[in-house]
């Protein structure tokens, strides 16, 4: 999922809820979806001035908590890189470590 930071609410319609790109189960590389997914969340984050993002991998509840942690980290680093990859600072962008089990964060909204 990504957070999304602003200096201003220059852009009502940019979320401060997230935005949430969804792989494929027991993955961490990213589908058509999440590609398209952070595409345009780039693109949106480029018109409303947006200053940092936050990712964060999530899981599901299957899987040894260390298993879940280690693929919480490879989505949250292949998200990351694809962001960078397409031109956002990564100095911006912050990848906290999550030990939250929950396959749908309450506060995301779905994009792909």
């Amino acid at each position: 999922m990504l957070r999304r930071r602003h200096r201003r609410r220059q852009c009502s319609s940019v979320p401060d809820v997230g935005i949430r790109c969804v792989l494929e189960w027991d993955r961490s590389n990213l589908n058509q979806a999440a590609i398209e997914t952070i595409d345009a969340a780039v693109n949106r984050a480029r018109q409303c001035n947006v200053s940092g993002t936050i990712v964060v991998g999530h899981t599901d509840t299957s899987g040894s908590p260390t298993y879940n942690q280690g693929l919480s980290e490879r989505r949250a680093s292949v998200v990351r890189d694809a962001l960078v990859a397409r031109g956002m600072a990564a100095g911006s962008i912050q990848t906290p470590s999550t030990r939250r089990r929950r396959s749908r964060p309450s506060d995301a909204r779905r994009c792909a």
